[in-house]
Parts: structure tokens; C-alpha cells; sequence
């Protein structure tokens, strides 16, 4: 009589990421505010920046490791209604994310023409 012995093979771990808060720059100009994140190891690709009620959240995936658990940037932000959410812009580049957030026309100085 024989035994057999059964191998299993386990799944890999699923890793989780490590989030963390990254630092960010704002800054006002008269027709906008301009919002500065560090990303290092984010593209393009791996942004996902979305505005629901008022609030921004910002996620960058990253190919960059703490330990063996991948990176996830994010940030979260409630706007004000001084910002037209419906103009905001993204870039990413050299590690550095810039979102561009338009003053809503109701906020942005009004020139009085004289006659």
C-alpha cells in the first residue's frame, strides 16, 4: 500500500498598500488656485482625482515600495464654492502632481468699465 501526499499551493498574499498623506503646495493666483502633491513614482496612469459634494480626493498609485507593501499617495480635501469643479485640471511630472482649480466667476474680480 502506497501514500499519497497532497500539495496544495497556497494563493499569493494579497499586499496591501501602505497610504500615505503626501505634502502639498497651494497657492492663489487671481484666476485660480494651483495644488502642488509630492508623488514620487506616479504617473499619469496611476492618478485618480475625483470631486463628489464639495470634496476632492486624490490618489496616486505608485511604483515605489515601503518594504515589500506598494504605495498608494492620497489626500483628501473639501472645496469651497469658489472653485468651478466642472475646469479642474491634473499633470503629472518628474514626480510632482499639479491640479489647477479655476476660480468660479463669482469670485474673480469684476472690472467696471467707465465711461
Amino acid at each position: 500500500m502506497t501514500s499519497e501526499v497532497s500539495k496544495t499551493v497556497s494563493p499569493a498574499p494579497i499586499e496591501e498598500n501602505i497610504e500615505i498623506m503626501p505634502p502639498v503646495d497651494i497657492t492663489e493666483e487671481s484666476d485660480c488656485y494651483n495644488m502642488y502633491f509630492e508623488v514620487p513614482g506616479s504617473n499619469s496612469s496611476s492618478v485618480k482625482a475625483e470631486v463628489a459634494n464639495n470634496i476632492l480626493t486624490v490618489e496616486c498609485a505608485s511604483t515605489l515600495r515601503r518594504g515589500k507593501r506598494p504605495i498608494l499617495y492620497k489626500r483628501v480635501f473639501r472645496l469651497s464654492s469658489a472653485v468651478d469643479v466642472n475646469k479642474i485640471t491634473a499633470e503629472v511630472k518628474d514626480g510632482i502632481l499639479m491640479l489647477k482649480l479655476p476660480k468660479a466667476d463669482h469670485v474673480k474680480p469684476f472690472k467696471v468699465p467707465v465711461a
